[in-house]
């Protein structure tokens, strides 16, 4: 199994990238992924005021896979994340949904044991590992490793985890994704502008799908497929994501209009994701119980 160092970072999803490594579809690579404060903050003396703002969420890549062309699709499957022995978290003013509150920066440094985030003392986190930003390069334009789009960049999915796939549009020849943003635990939102950042090793299968495309990525979980869409407002991002699950269903089933809207009403999943980005990002799903009588992929 090939494997990638954290060494070999982005911090902008662009064209023309030299490869970092290059694979076949369908096979597995681990990736080391720094922290999204680029392994800047050890302690709670260092904070964000001195940081370059310009090099956060750094993102390990780009991984090429042989054969991608625009137009194609990559198939990510999250086998396994090993997160590293602690993380941190910071609070700063004019930030995220309480910046008007603060008056300075704060660190808080987050020890992982047993399975478990320790955010004090008396609080203690069960940890969910996801991965923050995971991202393919655009054919005509630059996006800091801060922000989503089309082509998934700094998305926040709480659920793109252990055991869910990613489904990501190819722009560029050999789709050169790249990845990073890990967390041991995050609440949809991120309120504070992070959950509890975190360096580690994840393990990926990447595979091919020649010829398809979506306008957006989707998420595959266990229970439900999701349309993750993003927009600067986030009424603009929950129409779009609407919009696409109700295109995804029409095409995978018979179903009337009327019997569409009415079992996302029932069965469907209105979820935010990050608020804090430029551009907001929402996943809006439909279980696939739902579905069970239909044959659906992706």
């Amino acid at each position: 199994m090939k494997k990638v160092p954290g060494s070999e970072v982005v911090f902008s999803f662009e064209p023309d990238l030299e490869l970092a490594a290059e694979i076949e579809p369908g096979e597995w690579i681990q990736v080391s992924l720094r922290d999204g404060f680029n392994e800047a903050i050890k302690s709670p003396e260092d904070t964000l005021d001195n940081l370059d703002w310009d090099k956060l969420a750094p993102s390990t890549g780009p991984i090429g896979v042989t054969g991608a062309e625009p137009g194609d699709t990559l198939k990510i499957e999250v086998k396994d994340i090993e997160l590293d022995a602690q993380g941190a978290m910071v609070t700063i003013p004019e930030a995220g949904c309480f910046g008007d509150r603060l008056k300075e920066s704060s660190t808080r440094i987050v020890p992982i044991e047993n399975d478990r985030a320790i955010f004090r003392d008396d609080i203690e986190i069960s940890l969910n590992p996801m991965i923050g930003v995971m991202g393919t390069m655009p054919a005509d334009e630059t996006i800091d490793t801060g922000n989503p789009g089309r082509h998934g960049g700094n998305m926040d999915i709480k659920k793109l985890g252990e055991g869910s796939i990613l489904y990501l549009p190819v722009f560029e020849d050999k789709g050169k994704l790249a990845l990073g943003d890990m967390h041991a635990v995050m609440g949809d939102g991120e309120a504070s502008i992070c959950g509890v950042e975190i360096g580690g090793e994840v393990t990926l299968k990447i595979d091919l799908i020649k010829d398809k495309q979506r306008e957006w990525p989707y998420l595959e979980t266990e229970d439900h497929w999701y349309v993750i869409a993003s927009d600067e407002e986030i009424d603009d991002a929950i129409n779009t994501g609407l919009d696409a699950i109700y295109d995804f269903i029409a095409a995978k089933t018979e179903l009337t209009q009327e019997e569409i809207i009415s079992l996302i009403s029932i069965a469907g999943e209105v979820e935010i994701c990050q608020l804090v980005n430029p551009r907001k990002t929402v996943r809006v799903g439909i279980s696939k119980e739902s579905l069970v009588n239909f044959s659906v992929d992706f």
